[in-house]
């Protein structure tokens, strides 16, 4: 019998070296590494806009495009090259060949008449909608045009 429970004993005490070295636990919280290295869990991070973000931005920039061609030739180009590629009102104007105050003014009415488009696309489609944004004792500011925006 001793040497039965020995036998057992030696193989357990020949198991734990092995168990041990299965598990390291790293911390995600500490630097690994060099004083400057970055913590595991900002490794492991997933810096993308999570999918509901990138699916709003699809409709919007979808939205959006659809309203530019219902601007003027020259009010999309000057939208275009100042807001969407993000050139700078000189580089705009040079491209253009227009001076820089028409740049100015172009992109003003192109935001203007964008922003007059697609507040009906933006409003809430019903009162129920609306009441559930805002809260269940909220009530729609009323204007001479009826926007609920």
């Amino acid at each position: 019998m001793s040497t039965w429970l020995t036998a057992i004993v030696h193989n357990c005490a020949l198991l734990q070296p092995r168990k041990r070295r299965r598990h390291v636990y790293v911390s995600l919280d500490e630097p690994m590494g060099e004083p400057e290295a970055v913590s595991g869990s900002e490794q492991l991070a997933d810096h993308r806009p999570n999918p509901e973000d990138a699916c709003q931005r699809s409709e919007l920039s979808t939205r959006l495009t659809h309203f530019c061609t219902q601007l003027s030739p020259r009010l999309s180009r000057t939208f275009r090259l100042r807001d969407i590629e993000g050139l700078w009102i000189r580089e705009t104007a040079r491209n253009l060949r227009i001076p820089r105050g028409t740049v100015k003014a172009q992109s003003l009415r192109a935001r203007q008449k964008l922003k007059k488009l697609m507040q009906p696309a933006l409003r809430p489609r019903s009162r129920s909608l609306f009441k559930k944004q805002l809260g269940a004792n909220a009530k729609p500011q009323r204007t001479s045009k009826n926007v609920l925006c």
